[in-house]
């Protein structure tokens, strides 16, 4: 959407020094998303999501589908209607039972609307099973609405009957093996708090009616919160109970908080009952041990804004908001409007969409300023707005960046596109959850040279490194960057075995059920050799000269074939192709034939979209058609084609 009167808003004004008595509204963030036109009630608890409220929890849920992906997560959808006898096996019918929404069919089955997924997937898992120990640990997640009968639904998003999650079920094979992924997924959830820039504690709770041996709660800092935690103003642990500091003795602070994400490991509570089971190496078949995980997302957007915004105006995390920028053209019939009118706004705004997701409000008959407090209220990141200094040779704009201290400034378009890609950066996560930053200070005199180096996302402050050290540091920064902190990295430890003749190595390869073993420098290099084999799906043909490689194209009636580098890359170029549908939709095939032999020279063009054959065409002909061409593709064939 490119214009803000486009944009379906249905705004509530409020008059000036009007008195509002309404009890149902009873938080900010339930009241800003109401007057500006995210979110409408159909009836006490359920509410619509409108097309701004939308826009923002694609985002985070986008944001929060890497962050688990990146764990090893992987996507389901289960429906959102379980059978009510797999809770009854559980014992959690009982338990729980008054706040599930309940429904029978035509056969008088009954059903609930699920809150939670943990039966449906133990019965999953049993339908399919008993699975492998090998196929251990497994993470499967989904995000799906959810349901629960409230029984005073408020706070808007907060407590609603409705509402979007994630939750996320992991089986494993041991304690042991439960708890490193236990700590792996809570490494995911660290690194979406700290993407959001959102003031999150994770505290040990109690297990409750989930059941399970640990539970954590993910609670963020908000006055509207209706639990509480206590955080030490020292050293910020953060826990439930009151009292003095755990890690440090001090005395805490009480604060109200949201809680927006919980954890467990839950034992064999579910999988026991519904006969979900796992072959292991040796023996009968064993009850698997589960965890999961849940984050309530609408939730999660609601109290970001709780914890953000101000009394009246929204202000979001940066990565998740509606629209990144919004540009503020001059008023209708202005000075600035004769020489900065609608086609110069509309230039500006193809140049910093390339970068960030920019609306235009063209509501040109309202005043600057009447705008500009629109758009602070609304929380855009950033405002551009063109006031007086875009008569001034270059034009200058005033850049509003709401989420920095500082006021606004008059930039040139050149400085507001560097200022954009660098807040592209940031609104990626860039800038707490994966960047580390080299500083080339004093220490580069010394000899060896030492940098200076930043890790963002750790809370240790900033150390001299080599570039040795420096790149040990990358190399283990890329690990984790693509998840293989646990489900594909090999450890090798230097220990006593090393003082051996031969020397021996303990080789941890943490994603075997199979322990530790101590090997030979040779025979830890067949393992990684294989390991290089197996993660490229290699076989015997990469140790020739040059390398080649088995290429299976599943799509295709020939078999297998072994190709180089080069022909493996032209092959995939082919497939991107045939992906994007460029074979029939798009494609212009453009052939030398005979008739290049005339003058001037002339080409056989076949435009596989269109039922006319091919013609022949000299080059200006040619470059005429791709023009057009790329008019069509972006969908300006109609009313922009002159």
């Amino acid at each position: 959407m490119r214009y803000v009167s486009q944009i379906f808003q249905p705004v509530i004004t409020i008059p000036k020094n009007a008195k509002i008595k309404n009890t149902e509204i009873t938080c900010k963030s339930q009241k800003l998303l109401l007057e500006c036109g995210l979110v409408r009630p159909t009836s006490s608890g359920l509410f619509a999501l409108l097309p701004l409220a939308r826009r923002a929890l694609d985002k985070l849920e986008t944001i929060v589908r890497q962050c688990v992906e990146a764990a090893g997560a992987q996507r389901v959808t289960l429906p959102s209607l379980t059978a009510a006898h797999l809770w009854e096996k559980t014992g959690r019918l009982e338990d729980v039972g008054s706040e599930l929404l309940t429904v029978k069919d035509r056969h008088k089955k009954e059903y609930l609307l699920a809150p939670t997924h943990e039966e449906a997937i133990a019965d999953l898992l049993a339908d399919v099973g008993p699975v492998s120990y090998k196929q251990l640990p497994l993470v499967l997640y989904q995000i799906s609405n959810k349901y629960r009968d409230e029984q005073r639904p408020k706070h808007g998003l907060l407590r609603a009957r409705s509402f979007a999650m994630l939750d996320a079920y992991a089986a494993h094979a041991s304690a042991e093996c439960s708890r490193a992924v236990y700590e792996r997924m809570t490494r995911a959830y660290s690194r979406l708090f700290e993407r959001l820039q959102l003031p999150v504690y994770r505290v040990s709770a109690p297990t409750g009616d989930m059941g399970g041996s640990l539970s954590h709660e993910w609670q963020v800092a908000a006055a509207a919160g209706e639990d509480a935690i206590h955080i030490c103003p020292s050293c910020s642990h953060a826990a439930i109970d009151e009292g003095p500091c755990a890690q440090c003795g001090r005395e805490t602070d009480r604060v109200s908080s949201i809680e927006v994400g919980h954890t467990f490991i839950l034992g064999t509570k579910y999988s026991a009952p519904l006969k979900a089971s796992f072959v292991p190496a040796a023996g009968a078949p064993q009850p698997l041990i589960m965890s999961c995980y849940g984050i309530g997302i609408t939730r999660l957007l609601a109290a970001s804004l709780e914890a953000l915004s101000t009394e009246t105006s929204m202000r979001w995390p940066r990565a998740i908001a509606p629209y990144s920028a919004v540009i503020i053209g001059p008023k209708e019939g202005s000075k600035e409007w004769q020489c900065h009118g609608e086609e110069r706004v509309l230039d500006l705004w193809r140049r910093v969409a390339q970068t960030q997701d920019t609306v235009i409000d063209d509501r040109h008959s309202l005043t600057v300023g009447k705008r500009l407090m629109m758009a602070d209220k609304l929380g855009y990141p950033t405002i551009i707005v063109c006031g007086k200094a875009v008569l001034e040779t270059p034009p200058r704009y005033e850049l509003h960046c709401l989420y920095q201290s500082r006021g606004p400034r008059l930039v040139t378009v050149e400085e507001l596109l560097d200022v954009m890609r660098e807040e592209e950066c940031v609104e990626n996560g860039l800038e707490v959850a994966t960047l580390t930053i080299i500083v080339c200070g004093k220490a580069v005199l010394e000899t060896p040279p030492r940098y200076e180096l930043h890790c963002l996302y750790q809370s240790r402050g900033p150390r001299l490194v080599t570039v040795e050290e420096l790149l040990d540091v990358m190399r283990e920064e890329e690990c984790l960057e693509n998840g293989l902190e646990v489900a594909t990295l090999t450890i090798m430890v230097c220990a006593k075995a090393v003082l051996e003749t031969p020397s021996r190595y303990e080789l941890h390869r943490l994603y075997q059920s199979r322990g530790p073993r101590l090997v030979t420098v040779e025979e830890l290099l067949d393992v990684m050799k294989e390991e290089e084999c197996v993660e490229n799906v290699c076989g015997k043909a990469v140790l020739e000269t040059p390398p080649r490689y088995e290429l299976h194209c599943l799509y295709q009636s020939r078999g297998p074939r072994l190709v180089t580098v080069e022909e493996l890359l032209d092959v995939m170029r082919e497939e991107e192709c045939v992906e994007d549908g460029l074979e029939v939709a798009t494609l212009t095939i453009v052939v030398c034939g005979k008739a290049v032999l005339e003058k001037p020279p002339r080409y056989e063009l076949h435009r596989l979209y269109q039922s006319r054959g091919p013609r022949l065409v000299t080059v200006e002909e040619l470059l005429d058609v791709m023009k057009e061409e790329e008019c069509v593709e972006n969908g300006l064939e109609v009313n922009k084609i002159v």
